[in-house]
């Protein structure tokens, strides 16, 4: 094609440019009125006013897991962990021991599964008797259980691994006394029942020089191991034998002794009332039942205030959370429970009622919106588009959230963030 050819084409490229351009009336999308009417994209950040509540209610029976430690935190305070369990006999698995077997030794396994400071892996264990027996029902992490001195396992190891199983020796009282009934078939061990009358079962805790919270598996891989010879078939005491007591399938839990006088949360005394504290920052702790109450009532005047409007998407992010140590994590997900003016969670069933994620049903419970936590960022956040669009239509309304991490019963994991990082943001359109 010649150079006049070329120049013809991008002439009537031009033209034909100058002729739709002059057709459109100014807005922010759209060609003409009679075509199209332009529309607006907007964006609103969502006021939302919040505080701190104390559950009265988490959780800590039958985990198969339990918390022990101390911990001292300026804003959190102490806290002391001690996990409490039965002791599984399997008196089935007890073979008629003859009067010449012999003890030869008595181990504790177990496993720690987790440990809220990372860079800490110094653990001073100490294991007592119960004082006094573990009812079978749901306990929650403000109970506690009797528990005597006689001290039946002690000592220190550090946590290299924590898939590994740690041995230490059981007190050599202990370990003759109860080997002794098993030898004579005493009346006392002849059932489970029997059994727990005369010893109720364990507490676990640590020494407190170390400050760390653990996580000690509670299954039957944590036992009570007696090693042991009886009668052989030669008629010598050469038949090496063992037995173990679990953990296993017995009633557990785990509770918490919490002193804040010295710390931030100095005034948190009242559970399930709302709390300002000087600081005005906001705190979430997994397992002391720590959480902040949002109120999204704002969402209401907003939807007043536009009618007629479409939803595009909405979001909902917490932080950059404040700062903290090397070694510590914050809870990984996060959920939004709903609440209400009693500041308790409201239960379904044997779970409770959160804000449903994009495409459930907004008045289910097993679909939760979750918080992902950014490393990065250091902030939280998940898209809440149905919910904000039940909201605006009237379909689904609740204000009252808690920000409520999922590892409630699990951890004592925790993050403390200003009020005005918390944001939602409604992405929406409307005709102009």
């Amino acid at each position: 094609m010649n150079l006049l050819g070329k120049i013809k084409i991008i002439g009537v490229l031009i033209l034909g440019i100058s002729i739709l351009f002059s057709c459109e009336k100014s807005g922010s999308f759209g060609f003409n009125e009679e075509d199209t009417a332009p529309v607006e994209f907007l964006v609103f950040e969502a006021p939302i006013t919040s505080s701190i509540v104390q559950l009265d209610t988490v959780f800590s029976s039958n985990l198969n897991s339990g918390l022990i430690g101390n911990m001292e935190d300026p804003s959190f305070g102490k806290i002391r962990a001690t996990t409490y369990s039965r002791l599984n006999l399997r008196r089935t698995f007890l073979g008629v021991l003859s009067s010449d077997a012999v003890l030869d030794s008595v181990k504790f396994n177990f496993r720690i599964s987790s440990l809220r400071d990372t860079l800490i892996r110094d653990l001073d264990l100490e294991v007592f008797k119960l004082a006094e027996p573990l009812i079978d029902t749901v306990h929650i992490t403000s109970d506690g259980n009797g528990v005597s001195d006689e001290l039946i396992v002690s000592g220190s190891v550090t946590l290299d691994d924590l898939d590994s199983i740690y041995s230490f020796h059981v007190s050599p009282d202990f370990a003759n006394n109860l080997f002794t009934l098993m030898r004579n078939a005493d009346p006392s061990i002849e059932t489970q029942e029997l059994f727990e009358a005369t010893f109720p079962g364990l507490a676990f805790r640590t020494t407190g020089v170390v400050k760390n919270i653990f996580s000690i598996n509670l299954d039957a891989a944590t036992n009570i191991t007696f090693y042991y010879r009886d009668l052989g078939s030669s008629g010598e005491v050469d038949l090496a034998l063992e037995h173990q007591l679990t953990l296993g399938s017995v009633p557990h839990y785990y509770g918490l002794e919490v002193d804040r006088r010295s710390s931030e949360l100095t005034g948190l005394r009242q559970k399930n009332f709302e709390f300002i504290p000087n600081t005005n920052l906001r705190y979430v702790q997994e397992g002391t039942g720590i959480v902040t109450k949002i109120d999204l009532s704002s969402l209401a005047s907003f939807s007043e205030l536009n009618p007629g409007i479409i939803i595009n998407s909405a979001q909902v992010s917490i932080g950059p959370v404040n700062d903290f140590p090397v070694g510590l994590t914050p809870p990984s997900v996060l959920f939004l429970a709903l609440t209400d003016d009693e500041n308790t969670v409201i239960r379904d069933g044997a779970t409770f009622r959160t804000m449903q994620r994009d495409g459930a049903s907004p008045i289910g419970s097993n679909a939760p919106v979750q918080l992902t936590y950014d490393a990065e960022t250091k902030t939280y956040s998940a898209s809440i588009t149905s919910f904000v669009n039940n909201y605006y239509s009237e379909s689904f309304r609740r204000n009252s959230y808690f920000v409520y991490p999922q590892g409630i019963n699990n951890s004592l994991n925790q993050f403390i963030f200003d009020p005005n990082n918390i944001k939602i943001k409604v992405f929406y359109s409307r005709l102009r």
